[in-house]
């Protein structure tokens, strides 16, 4: 085994064993689908000594990180490039900060503990005005930390499958006192009746989830419809 690989396959324990290794997290977070954890997934990194990364699509609608791994997984037939559709995130430490209540405009979705610190509610529809403030109250598992806490949304207004820097249309301090409700403000060129992705994420600062990786905190995945 070459120094490389020692490396590569001592960087992917690490992040299993919940170490803060970003390098190899964020390089193969977005390729694993949106069932399978980072965990789950270790048995066929672990049995290979090198890893070449050419995401192919399998024929189960799961994205793969090489056509090895997908016949690893008895998949005998898919397709070059990535899965459509939204990353899911992995987050390598999703206990410690978790979202237990989240409310947009008196609509109201409670989550349980998420292991994998990432939930898909995209069945979960919120209407969203442009012509008024939008009332959005949260309750975090905690709002004590060392960490400079953060709740974030994204809007994917340009429905390319990705939450882009400026989709960012909400950055809501979370102090050790409980933050006044913020209120979520859609901008004037939003187009009108759009049915989209909004993502939230609720962590220490400093972390962007649309990698596919978060050391710490919890990412919600829901549906939006904006009004005129």
């Amino acid at each position: 085994m070459n120094e490389m690989s020692t490396t590569i396959r001592f960087f992917l324990t690490a992040c299993w064993a919940g170490l803060s290794w970003a390098q190899v997290c964020f390089g193969f977070a977005p390729l694993f689908s949106e069932a399978d954890s980072l965990r789950d997934r270790l048995d066929w990194f672990l049995t290979h000594d090198t890893i070449e990364v050419s995401p192919v699509c399998g024929i189960d609608g799961k994205t793969y990180i090489n056509a090895d791994e997908a016949r690893y997984y008895g998949v005998t037939t898919w397709s070059e490039g990535r899965c459509p559709g939204y990353q899911p995130v992995i987050c390598v430490r999703p206990e410690r900060y978790q979202l237990m209540r989240f409310e947009l405009n008196d609509l109201v979705q409670h989550s349980e503990y998420n292991p994998e610190g990432y939930a898909n509610f995209s069945n979960v529809i919120f209407e969203v005005y442009k012509t008024q403030n939008n009332r959005l109250t949260f309750k975090p598992n905690t709002y004590q930390s060392s960490e400079d806490l953060v709740l974030k949304i994204w809007i994917d207004f340009n429905e390319n499958n990705r939450f882009d820097p400026d989709e960012l249309v909400l950055r809501h301090p979370v102090s050790a006192l409980e933050s006044p409700p913020p209120y979520l403000n859609i901008p004037a060129g939003a187009p009108d009746d759009l049915v989209t992705r909004m993502r939230v994420f609720f962590g220490p600062e400093g972390q962007w989830p649309e990698s596919g990786y978060i050391e710490s905190g919890e990412v919600e995945d829901y549906t939006v419809v904006i009004v005129p």
